[in-house]
């Protein structure tokens, strides 16, 4: 726990991380290539998950763990299925291998933001 608590104190990190998804997918939308076999509505999808998780991290929103949480699941199986046949088939998936590396860590900081005590949106001054 203290080490999310930790993480949590850099948020930036995890925008820069998801505004590099951002980067990945709007190239893939840009310039498709043969290899990719994702349909651009899924990386249109990815973007702006992407996105939104960026956006979440730099105003450090406490419920960034409930989708950051989800899409480490879903990142997990997907990724995780295309480095099983990558190594099968003899190949090196660089992007499933930093997905699989990074996102644990993500979610780790998303808990430390709900961790964190709740801050106030108004400021009282103390009675006198």
């Amino acid at each position: 726990m203290r080490l999310a608590r930790r993480l949590a104190e850099r948020p930036w990190i995890f925008s820069i991380v998801f505004a590099l998804g951002v980067v990945s997918h709007t190239l893939a939308l840009a310039s498709p290539n043969a290899s990719d076999t994702s349909p651009p509505w899924r990386h249109a999808l990815f973007l702006g998950i992407n996105a939104s998780l960026a956006i979440a991290f730099a105003i450090r929103f406490r419920w960034t763990i409930v989708p950051c949480f989800a899409l480490l699941v879903q990142q997990t199986l997907s990724h995780g299925s295309d480095l099983v046949e990558a190594a099968r088939a003899r190949h090196l998936d660089l992007a499933s291998v930093l997905v699989l590396l990074v996102m644990p860590w993500c979610a780790l900081g998303a808990w430390g933001l709900a961790s964190r005590e709740p801050v106030s949106c108004t400021s009282r001054s103390p009675d006198t």
